[in-house]
């Protein structure tokens, strides 16, 4: 697969690490291996994002299915998607590359990882509709990030963002702008909807739902 990525910002040099599951990953995903996923289902793959909401009492809908895992990555999320392509659900939504960015890893690469996920998903499950959520900034200002104020992470967000959605426009997936209704004037996760800079709230949680309900009910 070829992917035309176009040049945006610089950025440092950043090795990624390499990947390695914690406990707690290893926790959840041995629960996820041994729920049933009922075909026709729709499906929120990501990280601590998707992992942090109810999502079907959000939408009063139990056809859809969390699989979303605290502190998981990329690379992490293919050796899990046996059990959700052998459902073959009618949509899978994906939010997934924050945590690759916050260990290092270059947007591009990120962006080669979360296209091939879901070129992966589209080959095994024909019939599934394909969505790719944006990745949501960090806030920086709050105390609990204090010591990555300088960090770069919000470029990097910003860069994979762009990319992805020049990518998901030449292909049969759709890109869904979650970040625009979470950011503040400094273009960081408004500080309304997370007490530590990274995770969301509650309200955070309905800003989301608001900007996905016409696509869960398309």
């Amino acid at each position: 697969m070829i992917i035309c990525l176009p040049v945006f910002a610089q950025e440092p040099s950043i090795q990624g690490e390499k990947a390695k599951y914690n406990d707690m990953n290893a926790r959840r995903r041995s629960l996820f291996e041994l729920l049933e996923i009922k075909p026709g289902a729709i499906v929120l793959l990501g990280d601590n994002m998707i992992d942090g909401c109810e999502w079907a009492e959000l939408f009063d809908n139990p056809h859809i299915i969390n699989r979303g895992i605290h502190g998981d990555r990329v690379e992490w999320m293919f050796d899990r998607l046996g059990a959700i392509c052998q459902a073959q659900p009618a949509k899978v939504f994906i939010m997934a590359g924050f945590q690759d960015l916050l260990h290092k890893t270059k947007s591009k690469d990120c962006v080669l990882m979360i296209a091939k996920l879901a070129k992966t998903i589209e080959k095994e499950c024909p019939n599934t509709k394909i969505y790719i959520m944006s990745i949501l900034p960090m806030n920086l200002n709050v105390p609990a990030q204090e010591s990555r104020k300088e960090s770069t992470i919000n470029l990097r967000v910003d860069n994979c963002n762009k990319w992805l959605t020049n990518w998901c426009a030449g292909q049969y997936i759709t890109f869904i702008d979650v970040a625009s209704a979470m950011k503040d004037a400094e273009g960081m996760l408004d500080a309304r909807y997370t007490a530590d800079g990274i995770n969301l709230n509650g309200l955070g949680y309905m800003v989301w739902k608001s900007v996905l309900d016409p696509f869960i009910a398309e």
